[in-house]
């Protein structure tokens, strides 16, 4: 590997790099939200700090890990290219529903109360697995007694799978819309 293809953008980095990256800008959301709720003045430069930190450790992660699944994205199995082979129209989704998803989390501009609905129904959809590891990961809490850590891993997790779970879907969806209008895998490149 040189330095030329880790600066290079690589289709099959996307996926890892987001697994990744939305767990810990979630923490950095959450660190900001308690930051400024106790009038913290250093939230915001902290938060960019962080938020670069994530983008590269996401990156470095992302890499590391391409290099060990690397294969023939081609013969792969479908789950297998729909995660590190994504198509552009997959990639476009899931670009467009994280951003409606950041834009409701954030709460950065006034919704209508309908759009609102709309995108708690979207983060249900999308983010059942996120649902699922945290009540998980909460059950297990009470049973070893408050431990926070394992919150923390339960959302880290379920985050990641949820990232995990849209790739899939969108994968899957753009290779049926793909062969339902018989364009194969023309209209997925």
């Amino acid at each position: 590997m040189n330095l030329r293809s880790l600066v290079r953008s690589q289709r099959a980095l996307a996926f890892p790099f987001v697994a990744v990256l939305y767990p810990l800008l979630w923490f950095i959301i959450r660190d900001a939200d308690i930051a400024a709720a106790y009038g913290d003045s250093g939230v915001v430069p902290r938060a960019l700090g962080f938020t670069a930190g994530a983008v590269v450790v996401s990156y470095v992660v992302a890499v590391a890990v391409v290099e060990v699944v690397d294969g023939d994205s081609d013969s792969a199995s479908a789950w297998r290219r729909w995660l590190f082979a994504p198509s552009n129209r997959a990639l476009a989704l899931f670009a467009v529903v994280s951003l409606l998803l950041g834009v409701q989390l954030l709460d950065v501009t006034p919704t209508p109360v309908w759009l609102r609905d709309v995108e708690r129904l979207l983060g249900v959809a999308v983010g059942w697995p996120l649902i699922v590891t945290y009540l998980g990961g909460f059950g297990l809490s009470v049973l070893l007694g408050e431990s926070l850590g394992v919150q923390f891993v339960a959302v880290a997790v379920g985050v990641s799978l949820s990232v995990a779970w849209l790739f899939v879907l969108f994968g899957w969806f753009t290779d049926a819309v793909s062969r339902a209008s018989g364009m194969g895998t023309l209209l997925n490149r």
